[in-house]
């Protein structure tokens, strides 16, 4: 529905670390999903965050959760499961992808969420999704997957989508969708060390309830119910407000 392209001083990092903020409507139907970083491993498509009911196959839903998927392979060798989650790896959705879910039960509120390299062999190397809620200790692991070479390229996209999930709701109509408020307070790389020089926001012309900002460093995503959208697609230059 919405979305911030992040771009750092270098074009390969090591590792991405988020604070991140989730506000607004998160029931379970229609389904949302909170999209961190959809970019590339090396050329290899990936992307990660919180979805607000999770899909198990064949024909079931789990609720709040973690996923981390990555194309190229369907190929469970590659997947790791964290602990109560599972594989998911089907052959033509999307044109085929793997991944990993993995049940949270999040709430509205401050989550640190990271990408990083946790194991290396003859394969490639392996990258887990963490999050954790400070405030209330909740802490889950989406799992890992493998990758042909390490190094996640910049110029990555958070995002945010409503989903029809199990009550099958038509969010084609924008109307449909309840308010959606995903708000990134700060992104980092390698360790911490780097931070993002600019962001850009675009938007989907099929949801005109949507607004993209920088407020005092803070990137909101809001769409659905009432939202006007105020500030127009643009770039942000990131220097001083990171």
């Amino acid at each position: 529905m919405i979305y911030g392209y992040w771009h750092f001083a270098n074009s390969i990092v090591d590792d991405l670390s988020f604070e991140i903020e989730i506000a607004g409507n998160v029931d379970i139907s229609p389904g949302r999903f909170y999209q961190l970083y959809q970019g590339k491993m090396r050329g290899v498509g990936f992307y990660f965050g919180l979805q607000t009911d999770l899909y198990y196959p064949p024909n079931q839903w789990r609720g709040r959760g973690l996923i981390f998927s990555r194309w190229d392979t369907f190929d469970a060798v590659h997947a790791r499961k964290g602990e109560n989650g599972w594989i998911e790896n089907p052959k033509v959705k999307e044109g085929g992808f793997l991944g990993v879910r993995v049940p949270m039960e999040w709430t509205p509120g401050r989550y640190f969420c990271r990408i990083a390299p946790s194991d290396t062999d003859e394969q490639g190397t392996w990258y887990e999704f963490t999050a954790h809620n400070p405030d209330t200790g909740l802490s889950a692991s989406a799992g890992s997957l493998r990758f042909p070479a390490a190094g996640i390229e910049s110029g990555g996209i958070t995002w945010t989508e409503a989903y029809g999930g199990r009550a099958h709701v038509n969010v084609s109509d924008p109307r449909r969708i309840p308010l959606t408020d995903l708000r990134v307070h700060s992104i980092s790389a390698n360790s911490g060390s780097l931070a993002p020089v600019r962001c850009d926001t675009a938007y989907d012309d099929n949801v005109p309830n949507s607004d993209a900002t920088f407020e005092a460093g803070v990137l909101i995503l809001r769409a659905g119910n009432d939202v006007q959208r105020i500030h127009p697609a643009t770039q942000y230059a990131l220097t001083t407000q990171f």
